[in-house]
């Protein structure tokens, strides 16, 4: 049989159809003229050109969206804040890059587990409260609490939570921003402690202007002189002393502005009358543009002094022994309690009166002798720590005893500390089946996921997609390296971009590569691979997933041929059109052909794009169509013709027009042919154009088209040749012709050695 091709076959059906049409119009076949089956196929072929137009604009769309995707996924993940997309239940689905080093660890750890998981205790119930707001009423809710990350220590962050515009088929999600504030809450905590020291300290500090007149007193100026703080402040720091202090006030003031800085004594009184000794450091500040005076008085009385001291001691003391979270308390040799804390009150809801002078096992257990593992009776014997751990009704706590030796090493007591570690242990069970979750999830993930030395390329661990893709065991997998699975083309750029993660000059790559299988066979892949996340130090593990995208890679290739038979296609009917119009008019056989090269060549010349080129050599084919509606005679008259044939020329480029701009081309290709006889100074034809009204292609091609007229042979003159050609668009540049595109076309004919071929 003969085999017919392609191209026929497409125009055969087209005539098929065509008949069928006319068939159905007509009634006989023998009625249906072959100018009506041509007629019809043209059109036909009209509307696949710009079907397949809009097949290429659709796929420069995709591509556009696919590129603003990959824009807002970088910006997702390298933003200064963590985002966290959670359902109702709290559970984590979605997390950028950010928020996993916050906690110190991998997204894939983080999807689908509890954020209450990372929630310090404290603070959970105001994490739960702040959700349930959220999702109840819908609007955005805020707060502040503590995270405690696996590795590294706990910090405070903001939250920021409102519901997802979009709802999934488990319901409602929520987007909560975090914001670290562990800088600013430390911030805050040195400025709290800074006032507080400065309200706390046991010397009388005042600070006043150069008249005398208070700005500021801290708690103990007020409380050793028996005033409140505001009736203490309305004072002048001369009524603060005996009238002998009063007139050496004048001469101490003379004083201090001389040296900036002295000490002196002096007595101060009580709002009850008496008065005590007093040493002041004073000292000259300046003050928001003000001058200032800073005194330090202590007092120097023997007794008040160290009675203050001891109070104060004592105060400390037991404000340090109440402000630790653990229950603790001092026990003597025989295991009585004689001194507890705070919390170990709150843990027992008992009293001091109840609890000291009582066994600690009577207190914390209820019972009437020691446990049986009880740490307190192995510490009497190890004189060393001893530690239990023991169930209670609410949970798990941890009992801790230290001896307290005296200087001969005998025992005279221990210290007590109980801590309630049942969240610990829910912590422990929690993460245990978060291990098992994550197992199961690596082993039946649908790609391939492997854990890989830095150093060596060895797989340490391998899930069985991962081997199903290479056609191994996992015996097998895990007795080779990654770079011995790896296409010998594709190992050296595969490497470099591994040596750039494994420096920390970027987080994570992608790349479409191949491997070998077991037979040596390729398998493209999407391989993504990210250095594992450790705190001060470089990465020693990489986690590569990998995705068999063999069949994708082959529908790519098929796509990318037919795309280039479609071109190719498309440029065959353009030259059958050009064709068309040297058939009518054989003197100027060659001239779109020649104007297309010179035009293509002035684009080039002036930087424009390989499609804008392109679209050039598509317009100067077809850019004088428009002679098919000019008679014969016309075109191949020798001589002068008259205004009347002129202007019937003329028509040509309007023809042209007409002709093609339904025509759904990538490229301005009917205003181009429709303005290719403009001129820049508005003598040109049909519109009378000018300056950038007229397109750029069609001034490319208004150069090209006269050079090329002028240098070749018509039927009313010889040949002109290319020296004249080429003045004549210099004389006219700037007027009729571009100047860009005229210096450009004088550089390739006398710089470039251009010439037509």
């Amino acid at each position: 049989m003969k085999k017919t091709s392609s191209k026929n076959n497409g125009a055969g059906v087209l005539l098929s159809q065509a008949e069928r049409f006319l068939l159905a119009k007509h009634g006989m076949q023998e009625h249906i003229s072959r100018a009506e089956a041509k007629s019809l196929i043209h059109e036909l072929q009209l509307n696949r050109r710009q079907l397949d137009v809009q097949i290429q604009k659709s796929r420069r769309t995709h591509k556009g969206v696919t590129e603003s995707r990959d824009r807002y996924a970088h910006l997702y993940d390298s933003a200064p804040v963590g985002y966290f997309t959670l359902n109702r239940q709290g559970a984590m689905t979605e997390v950028n890059l950010t928020g996993a080093l916050m906690l110190h660890t991998t997204r894939s750890q983080l999807v689908n587990q509890p954020f209450q998981s990372w929630v310090a205790p404290e603070f959970r119930e105001t994490w739960l409260t702040h959700l349930q707001k959220l999702f109840d009423t819908g609007v955005c809710q805020t707060c502040e609490i503590k995270l405690m990350p696996r590795e590294g220590p706990p910090f405070y962050v903001a939250l920021e939570s409102q519901l997802a515009p979009w709802e999934t088929t488990s319901g409602r999600s929520c987007r909560t921003t975090v914001h670290d504030i562990s800088t600013c809450k430390r911030v805050e905590s040195e400025l709290y402690v800074k006032e507080r020291l400065l309200d706390g300290a046991s010397d009388s500090i005042f600070l006043h202007d150069l008249e005398g007149n208070l700005i500021y007193v801290n708690d103990a100026a007020s409380r050793d002189r028996g005033y409140e703080k505001e009736e203490l402040l309305q004072k002048n720091v001369a009524l603060l002393g005996t009238p002998k202090f009063a007139e050496k006030r004048e001469d101490l003031l003379k004083n201090l502005l001389a040296e900036q800085e002295m000490i002196f004594e002096a007595i101060h009184r009580r709002k009850d009358g008496s008065s005590f000794p007093v040493e002041i450091h004073a000292r000259l500040i300046e003050l928001e543009n003000r001058q200032l005076i800073l005194c330090v008085a202590r007092d120097i009385s023997k007794r008040q002094w160290a009675e203050e001291a001891l109070r104060l001691s004592a105060h400390k003391w037991r404000t340090t022994f109440d402000a630790i979270k653990e229950a603790v308390c001092l026990l003597d040799p025989e295991g009585r309690i004689l001194q507890c804390n705070q919390a170990m009150l709150n843990l027992t809801g008992k009293t001091f009166d109840t609890i000291l002078e009582h066994p600690c096992w009577e207190i914390l257990h209820s019972a009437s002798h020691p446990l049986d593992d009880c740490p307190f009776l192995r510490m009497k014997q190890t004189h060393q720590r001893e530690e239990s751990i023991l169930a209670v009704e609410q949970g798990w706590v941890k009992e801790t005893v230290d001896p307290i030796l005296d200087e001969a090493g005998n025992l005279i007591g221990g210290v007590h500390l109980s801590t309630d570690i049942t969240q610990a242990k829910k912590a422990e069970a929690a993460l245990r089946e978060s291990e098992e979750r994550f197992r199961a999830i690596f082993d039946q993930a649908a790609v391939g996921v492997a854990l890989i030395d830095s150093s060596t390329g060895r797989f340490l661990k391998i899930n069985q997609k991962f081997c199903s893709i290479l056609g191994l065991t996992p015996a097998q997998t895990a007795a080779t390296t990654f770079m011995a699975i790896t296409h010998p083309d594709d190992l050296q750029s595969c490497l470099e971009d591994m040596q750039k993660l494994q420096d920390g000059g970027v987080q994570s790559f992608s790349i479409e590569m191949r491997f070998c299988r077991v037979d040596r066979s390729p398998v493209w892949v999407n391989l993504t691979v990210s250095a594992m996340q450790e705190l001060a130090e470089p990465s020693k593990y990489h986690i590569a997933v990998v995705e068999d995208i063999t069949q994708r890679q082959q529908a790519e290739i098929e796509v990318r041929q037919g795309l280039e038979k479609l071109h190719q296609a498309l440029r065959g009917t353009v030259q059958v059109l050009a064709n068309t119009v040297e058939i009518k008019d054989p003197y100027t056989a060659g001239h779109q052909r020649r104007v297309a090269q010179l035009a293509c060549a002035i684009s080039q010349e002036m930087g424009l794009s390989h499609d804008r080129i392109e679209g050039m050599q598509v317009l100067s084919f077809l850019h004088d169509i428009g002679k098919i509606a000019v008679p014969a005679e016309i075109l191949s008259r020798p001589g002068k013709i008259s205004a009347v044939e002129f202007s019937l020329i003329k028509s040509h480029s309007e023809v042209g027009y007409n002709i093609l701009k339904n025509i759904e081309f990538p490229w301005p290709v009917a205003q181009a042919v429709l303005q290719h006889h403009e001129r820049l100074d508005g003598s040109g034809y049909p519109a009378g154009l000018s300056g950038s009204d007229i397109i750029l292609e069609a001034r490319i091609l208004a150069v090209a088209d006269v050079v090329e007229a002028m240098a070749s042979h018509r039927p009313y003159r010889p040949s002109l040749g290319i020296e004249p050609a080429l003045d004549e668009v210099s004389q006219n540049k700037g007027t009729q012709f571009d100047g860009e595109v005229v210096e450009a076309c004088l550089r390739l004919f006398r710089e470039k050695d251009f010439a037509f071929q």
